[in-house]
Order: C-alpha cells, then sequence, then structure tokens
C-alpha cells in the first residue's frame, strides 16, 4: 500500500508533536535567588550550618482551569515532599517555634497562558493587596499563627506589584513572576533566551514557589525574605501529582542558592 506525501508528512508531523510534548513534560524551569548577606553568613564553616524551618502554605492557586488533578495531591503530602531536597542543603524541619530560623512559605497551583496573574490572585488595583492579606486559602501547617502567614502572603504580592512598570505589561509581567519567569522581559535577556522564556509562558504551567523567610524576624512582625525557588513544568501531558514530584527531583539542588537566569532540568519520567 502506498502513502501519499501528505498522509506521511502528516504523521511526522504529529509525531513530532508527541515528542515534543513528552520532552517538555519533563523538564523543569528552575530559578533560584538569595539574599548575598544571608548567603556570606550560610558559608561560613563551608556552607554546611544547619539550618531549622517551618513550612506554611501560602497561594494555592487553581487558576480558573476545570483540573482535577489538583485535588489529588494535598499540601501536607507536597511539604513532605519537599523534606529530602531541604534537607540535602542543610534544612531540617522543626515544629519548635524557638528552634525555627526560617519559615518557608510555598505557593503552588497551576498557570494558565491566557489568564493574568491579577486575576488568578483575585488583585485588580493595588488597594486589593492592602484590602486583605489572605489572598487566597493560606491555611497554616504545623501550627504557623495566621498572621505571620497573613504577612508572607501580603509580601509576595507587594514584592510583584512594586515591578510593575505599565499597565499594559502588567498582566503579561506578573504572570511571568509568579513562576519565575519575569527573565523573558529583563533587557539583560538574549534574544534566544527571551524566546525560550516566552515559549514557557505560552503554555499552561503547574508550578511551586518557596519564599524562605527570617523566622524569628517575622515574629516581630517583620519581613525579611532571605530566599526564594521557583520551580515550573508543562501541564499538558501528566496531571499535578506528577508533575510535583517531578520538580521535587530537581528543585533540592538549589534551595537556598542563588543563579543567574532561568536553569533548565530534565526528569526522568516516573
Amino acid at each position: 500500500m502506498k502513502i501519499g506525501k501528505a498522509a506521511l508528512a502528516a504523521g511526522m508531523s504529529m509525531a513530532f508533536s508527541l515528542s515534543n510534548l513528552v520532552s517538555g513534560a519533563n523538564r523543569v524551569a528552575i530559578q533560584a535567588d538569595a539574599d548575598l548577606d544571608y548567603l556570606s553568613a550560610r558559608s561560613v564553616g563551608g556552607g554546611s550550618a544547619s539550618q531549622r524551618y517551618r513550612v506554611i502554605e501560602g497561594q494555592f492557586n487553581r487558576g480558573g482551569i476545570a483540573d482535577a488533578s489538583l485535588d489529588a495531591i494535598s499540601f501536607s503530602e507536597i511539604a513532605d515532599g519537599m523534606a529530602s531536597g531541604m534537607a540535602q542543603r542543610g534544612f531540617s524541619p522543626s515544629r519548635l517555634e524557638e528552634d525555627n530560623e526560617l519559615l518557608v512559605v510555598l505557593h503552588y497551583g497551576r498557570m494558565p497562558a491566557s489568564v493574568s496573574g491579577e486575576e488568578l490572585l483575585g488583585i485588580n488595583s493595588l488597594d486589593t493587596l492592602t484590602d486583605n492579606a489572605h489572598v487566597l486559602d493560606g491555611a497554616s501547617y504545623g501550627g504557623i499563627d495566621d498572621d505571620i502567614n497573613a504577612l508572607a502572603s501580603l509580601d509576595h504580592n507587594l514584592q510583584a506589584a512594586r515591578k510593575f512598570t505599565s499597565a499594559n505589561a502588567q498582566t503579561a509581567y506578573y504572570h511571568a513572576q509568579v513562576i519565575g519567569l519575569e527573565g523573558a522581559y529583563s533587557s539583560e535577556a538574549s534574544p534566544s533566551e527571551e524566546r525560550r522564556l516566552k515559549r514557557m509562558l505560552s503554555e499552561d504551567r503547574y508550578y511551586m514557589s518557596l519564599m524562605a523567610y527570617d523566622f524569628q524576624r517575622m515574629q516581630r512582625g517583620e519581613l525579611e525574605l532571605l530566599w526564594t525557588t521557583r520551580c515550573s513544568i508543562r501541564a499538558a501531558g501528566q496531571d499535578f501529582p506528577n508533575a510535583i514530584r517531578k520538580m521535587q527531583s530537581v528543585a533540592g539542588d538549589y534551595y537556598g542558592r542563588k543563579f543567574k537566569g532561568v536553569k533548565s532540568r530534565r526528569v526522568s519520567v516516573k
């Protein structure tokens, strides 16, 4: 049986698309940043000084998408799953407030390509940010006071709001910042890097964002963000629990560290 050129081309195109889908579903984008003074202090003793932390739930974003897999894994399971990665970077969990040096706020969910970050978080203006610190659900994990969680949630939003540069740029930039891809709008990005990051932003992505604060200062009502690690992965071709496992499998190399740009890590299929 002969196969026409058009049919052959269509088949090759479909195969390429499926290959590209699987490849993208197994590649994690990671952005890591940290305060230089914090890094300097941790470098004493070879950077191996252990730090105790407590983790609380930040913003769980559904993104306006009917995605049942978002409910297939709980926050506590996600928090427990990140413990091994934290341990390899010298961070250990503790439920005793007097022991904790870090409060880690974990934001996670799904970011659609077509929905703005402001809409996703229920933010229509800067006034909205201060009307209610609990922009989305922020249940505590491990007994943390809700006021501390509210401070962390508010700070998360205010940091992004301060970087708005124009009304036209708000949607795209905020969207990118939530998942760690704001480098797509940096004047320092090369043309190829800009294209790479904007391709990621053109698709729905699952993500998790860890924001580590000075715990003792937060107890006094002060906010000092020490480090952030933001990971995202293509949503198409997989469910949320699988995406979380893939992100956590590589994120441990980046907790509490500072890197330039966005790293891309391929993970094995599980």
